[in-house]
């Protein structure tokens, strides 16, 4: 294969104010205060029309993390399903993209891929039930991996969703995977970046989770040590997930949840209860089934998901390709934003014309393999 080099270019905004907010995020306030001010001179009957007046005026009255993923995200909305409500944020218009994160994240891990194609796309950010949501679910519901899948099914149907580019990231990535697997009617095309797969559900250096996380009282434990930015860091921890570390106010509406709000710590200890690698061992066997567009998108030098998995998930889809990106670890959202959101974008627009050609690898800002 002939391999033509070229370095990944890094988007990582460094300058940082004194609220830790990036040039970008503070831009993208300062975007969403003009839109305030343009909706008020519109006056209330154009207001009502957009169906912005009082969310602009809610988010605007935000503190600063909310007002910020209120801008990047758009206005929180919520919709009840059999197993509970889910709240998520949605901007833009066009053909729907939804977004799946892992465990003890939420929908903040999109903010800097979401804004990026609003201009084209219906985004849609959910906070699912992983761990760092903020409205419980029913009890007894199945939070395994197919339980899930079923319940990111049934958030498509209750919107009405119709060929959904569904965009996954760690363990949202296996829960994805179940998704093309039993909803494929109302999947168009599928993105994983770096997620559990194969064997590899939980990573080694996670399973600790597997031990303390059972109970709602070990999960409150986690959650206090969680508070900490130097436990924050570590292996164990969030420390493999990132080049860089992820901004406070993100981390802290990760790890919040698990300490404040038992109904949270309940669902989440379910979760960890179902965590088995039959599923996603038998995700593989089936994945074939999914005869659509998909795109796999993995970091070079990930320590907690090999880049063997992503070829490998790559050529179980039958119209299956893959981009590597370095300079990031599992969480490419984080580390390289904007080339993400540029490879969803363009893979999305070349689908939606005609469907790629099966198991091409690509190595982006590596060069073409």
């Amino acid at each position: 294969m002939k391999d033509t080099h070229k370095p990944a270019t890094s988007t990582t905004a460094k300058d940082k104010g004194p609220a830790g907010f990036t040039d970008e995020e503070r831009a993208a306030m300062r975007e969403h205060a003009q839109e305030l001010k343009t909706a008020a001179r519109r006056g209330p009957r154009a207001a009502r029309a957009g169906g912005a007046s009082d969310v602009l005026v809610k988010i605007a009255q935000m503190p600063a993390p909310d007002r910020a993923l209120g801008a990047a995200l758009g206005e929180v909305r919520q919709v009840d399903l059999s197993a509970g409500t889910i709240r998520y944020r949605e901007r833009g218009c066009g053909q729907p993209i939804v977004f799946l994160h892992g465990i003890v994240a939420n929908g903040a891990i999109w903010r800097r891929v979401s804004p990026r194609l609003v201009h084209g796309y219906r985004c849609i950010v959910p906070d699912w039930p992983l761990g760092s949501h903020e409205l419980g679910l029913h009890e007894g519901i199945d939070l395994s991996l197919p339980g899930i899948a079923d319940l990111v099914g049934e958030f498509c149907a209750a919107l009405e969703l119709e060929d959904v580019t569904l965009v996954a990231n760690d363990t949202g990535g296996a829960v994805a995977q179940w998704v093309a697997i039993r909803h494929s009617q109302r999947i168009g095309r599928l993105v994983l970046t770096p997620c559990d797969a194969f064997e590899n559900f939980l990573p080694p250096v996670l399973r600790h989770l597997q031990l303390f996380g059972r109970r709602p009282a070990g999960l409150w434990l986690v959650g206090q040590t969680l508070r900490f930015r130097v436990i924050q860091r570590l292996p164990i921890a969030f420390g493999r997930l990132t080049v860089r570390p992820i901004d406070r106010w993100v981390m802290d509406s990760y790890t919040r949840p698990l300490r404040t709000n038992s109904a949270v710590r309940r669902d989440f200890a379910a979760l960890v209860r179902a965590i088995s690698s039959r599923y996603t061992m038998e995700a593989a066997q089936r994945l074939p089934t999914f005869n659509k567009p998909a795109l796999v998108v993995w970091s070079l030098d990930d320590r907690l998901f090999p880049l063997a998995h992503g070829h490998r998930l790559a050529k179980l889809l039958p119209q299956g390709r893959l981009d590597v990106i370095d300079d990031a670890g599992a969480f490419i959202p984080e580390d390289q934003p904007e080339r993400l959101a540029a490879l969803i974008g363009g893979f999305i627009s070349e689908t939606v014309a005609k469907p790629g050609p099966p198991n091409e690898v690509t190595a982006s800002g590596m060069g073409r393999q």
